[in-house]
């Protein structure tokens, strides 16, 4: 390691460094000679990217039984320029399952973590330069999700958490289960009764929802998001589930159970039904889709993964919610 930072460095004392590692390392003398000569073989080409090529030091040479290698000259680097490609239309960022709260996350005991990786969005989202949207796969706010647009949530886990940088692009997201326990979308079967629910791509207070289910064309980028509301299958791991547990469990958190239930089945059936549609009519050369669970949720649905796979489109999946 000390011969590979010397060299990584440009020090030129071949003879002291493979001394102190040699007197560090009790090998043979046939192995001490291969990895050394190994070692010194990468100073030397380290000297020739420099432009710095010297002999080896004599007594180095006749201590390990080696030949003296002569001085060389750097050979100028031919220069080749890349083949230019297709210019970049934009760029889009991918986030999930992010709302720390204190009392759900009782062994992390401080929103760090989370600050960090807003941090690191912040970070991308300049080295990109061409952001054009955030997908946020859902699970937004732990516990329980937000009862309503005022609910201080918005504020202290979205707003001030993720920089105006990051909040100037719409944030296309969808329902993760942990979502829904306390919002009134769970036991209504209507959009304008959905907290998160917001079609209004410019007001960036809040995310880009216009329904459980949606999607929305950007012809400029050549591109169709795809926002799925899929949390019926939050069972959808346990593929010997029996009927009786094919239901979504979160609904036990809702004030109605049972109407939970069956409003998130219907969301499901209506989801497939979207994308199938999407997947024949849309015009884009690329569809971004996503929900809040990954691909092995849905065994049971094995219509949705061979659409995922239809090869005449080029189709990417997002999912969360395994963490």
């Amino acid at each position: 390691d000390s011969i590979g930072l010397l060299a990584e460095s440009g020090v030129c004392d071949t003879e002291l460094a493979s001394r102190s590692w040699l007197h560090s390392v009790r090998y043979k003398r046939l192995a001490a000679s291969i990895v050394v000569a190994a070692a010194l073989l990468s100073v030397g080409l380290a000297f020739v990217a420099a432009g710095q090529a010297q002999a080896l030091p004599a007594s180095l040479a006749q201590h390990l039984g080696l030949w003296q290698l002569p001085s060389f000259a750097a050979a100028p680097t031919p220069s080749f320029a890349p083949a230019p490609g297709p210019a970049r239309k934009g760029s889009f960022l991918v986030i999930g399952d992010w709302g720390w709260d204190p009392k759900m996350h009782g062994n992390i005991v401080s929103n760090a973590c989370q600050q960090e990786i807003a941090n690191k969005m912040t970070a991308k989202f300049h080295e990109l330069g061409d952001v054009k949207f955030i997908i946020n796969v859902g699970d937004s706010f732990y516990p329980g999700g937000v009862s309503n647009k005022s609910d201080p949530q918005w504020q202290w886990k979205w707003r001030s958490m993720f920089s105006r940088e990051l909040r100037s692009v719409p944030w296309y997201s969808v329902y993760g289960n942990h979502d829904y326990h306390k919002d009134p979308c769970a036991c209504a079967d209507t959009p304008a009764a959905c907290a998160q629910v917001n079609a209004d791509a410019n007001n960036l207070e809040f995310f880009y929802m216009p329904a459980p289910n949606w999607y929305k064309e950007h012809p400029e980028l050549g591109l169709e998001v795809i926002g799925l509301d899929l949390n019926h299958y939050m069972w959808g791991w346990d593929h010997r589930a029996p009927p009786a547990k094919q239901v979504a469990a979160d609904c036990y958190w809702t004030p109605c159970k049972a109407q939970c239930e069956n409003i998130l089945r219907l969301r499901a059936e209506r989801g497939f039904e979207l994308f199938r549609q999407r997947a024949a009519a849309s015009t884009a050369k690329n569809l971004i889709v996503f929900s809040h669970y990954p691909t092995d949720h849905f065994e049971a649905a094995p219509h949705f993964l061979e659409g995922l796979r239809d090869h005449s489109k080029r189709i990417t999946y997002f999912g969360g919610h395994r963490h």
